[in-house]
């Protein structure tokens, strides 16, 4: 997360009789070092700060390198402002941490007496499982290095944790409930077709959030059924599900067309990708299967079981759609993840055309929280 210290911090940085003062200077150490540790990129609104610090004997040498940096970066910091959805505000005075909202910009307001125990510690992002977590990661360098969006060219730092699928919601509200850090949590929606529900650990999130609003923590629920239907068709071809699976690479390979033409109508959205809209679904008299029975046109050429009758006249559940292998996530955080030497930025282009924006708005959300300044140059010691 990109940290501003206010402007308001000068004078009780300047005023030895303040009653903050003492906390002030203990947050810049705390902070200086947050910084040159990469768990935060910081922003000095004043040009006053600094020469403060400078020549101040509460802090040493090394922390105060460390200011120099950050100040000497202060233009290019200047630059991030709007292209961040979300930041921190440090103020000199207030009684709650509180948002507000530039346009499309929030600000997390948060007093100097105020300040969480853990909030310069790198923010957890919370999802059903690590390799889910670090692909989130991973989409935010997807589109960074596509330069889509008008994302900054920054890093990205978490502390990855995964909540187990069915309990990510108690994980969540433990996590939540000590208020001593950022929190991002994304999930998964299971939404099967437009209006559709939620499922109940993502509404147990949502109706916690209502209740006890905190501004350091937020969920996302993404706009697809699973984080499978984001993924790059491109990416596909190096993951070893595929390579393994016969099926599966014939799916990739000779009949690639048909997954471009599935991934670019907004159905794509809904479909179970580790199970497949089957013919049972297209049957169903409910709302499921009313919206699916408009593109059963588009299912009518493939199908696991080769099924050659009519959706209306067969009896089974005949698979009518691509499906993925159980372990193609975790193989695409497994690949990408650590990797320095990836083409990430041609991947963008294979994202499937109807979700484009929810991965971009993914990977905003993700750079926004996650955001670190750039490494420090050499840093004086005391």
């Amino acid at each position: 997360m990109l940290f501003i210290l206010d402007r308001s911090l000068d004078e009780i940085a300047n005023n030895n009789e303040h009653q903050l003062h003492e906390e002030l200077w203990i947050q810049f150490n705390i902070i200086a070092l947050s910084r040159r540790n990469r768990k935060i990129a910081l922003f000095i609104e004043s040009s006053e700060l600094f020469p403060i610090i400078a020549v101040s004997n509460r802090v040493g040498n090394q922390v105060k390198s460390i200011f120099l940096s950050v100040n000497n970066s202060r233009a290019f910091k200047k630059s991030l402002l709007e292209k961040l959805s979300t930041r921190i505000r440090i103020v000199a005075s207030g009684d709650i941490i509180h948002e507000k909202k530039y346009g499309n910009v929030v600000e997390i307001i948060i007093p100097l007496a105020k300040i969480p125990f853990g909030i310069f510690s790198a923010p957890a992002l919370l999802a059903e499982n690590l390799h889910d977590a670090q692909a989130y990661s991973v989409m935010s360098r997807i589109v960074r290095e596509a330069g889509v969006g008008d994302l900054p060219a920054v890093d990205i730092n978490f502390e990855l944790k995964g909540g187990g699928g069915s309990t990510v919601n108690v994980e969540y509200k433990n996590l939540k409930n000590l208020q001593d850090r950022l929190l991002l949590c994304i999930l998964d929606s299971d939404i099967k077709f437009p209006g559709d529900v939620t499922n109940n650990v993502n509404l147990d999130i949502i109706d916690n959030n209502f209740k006890f609003p905190s501004p350091i923590s937020t969920a996302c629920v993404i706009e697809t059924y699973s984080i499978e239907n984001l993924l790059p068709f491109d990416s596909l071809y190096e993951l070893s599900p595929f390579s393994d699976d016969e099926g599966a690479k014939y799916r990739l390979k000779v009949d690639r067309p048909f997954l471009n033409k599935h991934g670019s109508d907004t159905y794509w959205r809904y479909i179970r990708l580790k199970k497949g809209v089957d013919c049972k679904t297209f049957r169903d008299a409910n709302s499921v299967g009313i919206f699916w029975q408009s593109f059963s046109g588009r299912f009518t050429d493939y199908s696991s079981k080769n099924c050659k009758k009519n959706i209306s006249d067969c009896k089974h559940s005949c698979l009518k759609s691509p499906t993925y292998p159980d372990s193609v996530v975790k193989n695409f955080s497994s690949h990408y993840f650590a990797s320095s030497n990836r083409n990430f930025s041609g991947l963008y282009l294979s994202v499937p055309d109807s979700v484009k924006d929810s991965f971009v708005k993914i990977a905003t959300l993700v750079t926004a929280w996650g955001c670190v300044g750039r490494e420090l140059p050499g840093i004086a010691s005391d």
